[in-house]
């Protein structure tokens, strides 16, 4: 076997895993939250003290007419 078919073969078992994104972070504890308006106001707190917590705000345009 040369270098380039052990690298094909090292890659390729990378796609073999059976478990999701989702399930994965969470066995990192990885929680991603994109409406926080659902959670509660002691998560959010909780969040932004541990600093786990990162909030982008879209601008809304205003139209002008």
């Amino acid at each position: 076997m040369n270098e380039n078919e052990d690298k094909e073969l090292k890659m390729g078992e990378l796609f073999k895993t059976q478990h999701t994104i989702d399930e994965m972070l969470d066995r990192m504890g990885v929680k991603i939250v994109l409406d926080t308006d659902h959670l509660s106001e002691d998560d959010v707190l909780e969040a932004e003290k541990s600093g786990s917590s990162v909030v982008l705000k879209k601008k809304r345009s205003e139209k002008v007419e």
